[in-house]
């Protein structure tokens, strides 16, 4: 079981949303990298990499500078778990891993719960105290970066139109039971 006894989709703890990364861009680039990175900075990696201009609502940053190096920085991870599809991210839980801390939003972002990374990398002991002016800081910056998601979304659907969405059909069912996602 994942964190809380919760699989992919269902949590946001370390368990479900740590992705290893191994890339191969620059053969004289053979370094272990431990920073916090997002894999939405992947996308502006690639297109960097390709040489494409990084579109306007992409609001992460590529690994790579601008003469290829590896450009590293250790940055805020944010992330969100959408339920069931629902569109509305009203009903949405969120994270945000801020340097050596973690704050996970539940119950739709009316509950946290904050974890101390340095001295529980497995996130098993919440440490939450509203009354703490770091954890306050973190719930807020949290809570900030949900609204400007909020807004970018809108934005991005009043220029692109809403995501479209659909039932699955019989064959993405006997495709996804093939690769092991459906028993």
């Amino acid at each position: 079981y994942g964190a809380d006894g919760y699989f992919h989709g269902q949590s946001l703890h370390r368990e479900i949303t740590h992705v290893p990364l191994i890339t191969h861009y620059n053969k004289d680039l053979t370094e272990r990298v431990s920073s916090n990175l997002s894999t939405t900075d992947l996308f502006p990696t690639i297109l960097n990499v390709a040489g494409i201009e990084i579109p306007w609502y992409v609001v992460n940053k590529s690994i790579f500078g601008s003469n290829g190096d590896l450009s590293i920085r250790d940055s805020d991870v944010f992330s969100t778990i959408e339920y069931h599809n629902i569109r509305d991210k009203e009903l949405w839980d969120y994270s945000l891993i801020s340097r050596d801390k973690k704050v996970i939003s539940w119950d739709h972002g009316n509950k946290f719960k904050i974890y101390d990374l340095k001295e529980d990398p497995l996130e098993r002991k919440d440490v939450v105290d509203l009354e703490n002016k770091e954890h306050k800081s973190l719930i807020s910056k949290l809570k900030s970066l949900v609204q400007d998601q909020k807004e970018l979304s809108v934005e991005f659907d009043k220029e692109y139109g809403p995501p479209i969405s659909r039932d699955s059909t019989d064959q993405d069912v006997e495709t996804l039971q093939a690769l092991g996602y459906l028993h």
